[in-house]
């Protein structure tokens, strides 16, 4: 049973952006993204997005206008900031910070337990581990 959680990955590098949304897509998120600011509020504006994926291609100053926009435009999204420095980061204090080097599997558990957060995947899709009974049983 896919998930109906969708994902807004926003990052400057596109063969990381692809590979990104590869992963969430193989663990049945709906992926979209966007290579600047303009397509970001586009996408934030037209859909519910329960995820907003913030890479760490972005430079300081557009990650932090993208998340003032992405909290005044739909203040329920939950925010991912994926991060090879965590220390200067300026978020608030719902948002969630994960290394840009971590394990996909981690990546897809974390935002597993983010939409979980908001409501969006149902429980039993996931398993104690945190990937969805799904993707677990794929990966064994």
């Amino acid at each position: 049973m896919p998930s109906s959680a969708s994902v807004l990955i926003y990052g400057n590098d596109p063969i990381l952006i692809k590979t990104r949304r590869l992963v969430l897509e193989k663990a049945s998120f709906r992926v979209v993204t966007a290579t600047n600011l303009a397509e970001a509020y586009r996408i934030l504006s037209a859909e519910t997005v329960n995820v907003f994926n913030l890479c760490h291609t972005l430079p300081a100053n557009d990650r932090d206008c993208a998340l003032s926009l992405a909290h005044s435009v739909q203040p329920e999204v939950k925010i991912l900031v994926l991060d090879g420095v965590t220390s200067d980061l300026a978020i608030g204090t719902d948002d969630t910070v994960l290394s840009a080097f971590t394990d996909p599997r981690l990546l897809i558990s974390t935002v597993q337990s983010l939409t979980r957060e908001s409501g969006t995947l149902p429980p039993d899709l996931i398993s104690p581990h945190g990937m969805s009974t799904e993707t677990a049983s794929q990966t064994q």
